[in-house]
């Protein structure tokens, strides 16, 4: 299908028919990715999704301490830091 590219105010747009986006199962909020000669839309997921289960993983295993405890020293802490 050829979809025009059209001016709507100071941008450029496209309108999706709807019967594309109740296919594609896309609501509400998309990611769109521009590849050289393609723009790509993706249901929209959850930055963190996931997170949750892997942290859980991580913990069972013993695998969730600090690596770094403080940080590094550095010449503005020692030097310039005023309480």
């Amino acid at each position: 299908m050829k979809i025009k590219v059209m001016a709507v105010e100071e941008t450029l747009g496209i309108g999706i028919p709807r019967r594309l986006l109740e296919i594609s199962g896309l609501k509400d909020e998309v990611e769109v990715e521009a590849q050289k000669g393609s723009l790509i839309f993706r249901k929209a997921g959850n930055a963190r999704q996931g997170w949750d289960k892997s942290f859980g993983e991580m913990a069972a295993k013993g695998d969730d301490q600090l690596i770094l405890q403080e940080t590094a020293p550095n010449r503005w802490d020692e030097e310039e830091w005023e309480w």
